[in-house]
């Protein structure tokens, strides 16, 4: 059974800690370790992209065995500077803002 440990943390918005149990650990460390694995995921995704770019040269498609298999595909984002729009339009800024509030695990 957990026990509860009350929180001197004011931030927090429950003013309850629980001791985790054998589960909860492991699922902490699950966690961790996932978090971990994502992370050099990335890393590796990065390193692959910058060998494949380079083998592609100037070229928009690799093949393998005659078949297309990569392509640079054009794309593009749009956003506006928000310090600007603030600063400019300060009504439009405040009237248009949107915030949502969320949760998520932060390991210690």
């Amino acid at each position: 059974m957990a026990t509860a440990v009350k929180s001197n943390n004011k931030k927090a918005t429950k003013s309850v800690s629980v001791e985790l149990t054998e589960e909860g650990k492991k699922a902490l460390a699950d966690f961790r370790k996932a978090k971990q694995a994502e992370d050099k995921a990335k890393e590796q995704k990065a390193l692959a992209e910058m060998a494949l770019r380079s083998a592609l040269g100037e070229s928009l498609e690799g093949l393998v065995e005659g078949i297309v298999v990569v392509k640079v595909v054009a794309g593009r984002n749009t956003h506006f500077d928000r310090e600007m729009m603030k600063e400019i339009f300060p009504e439009a800024f405040e009237a248009t803002l949107r915030s949502t509030e969320y949760t998520y695990l932060k390991t210690l």
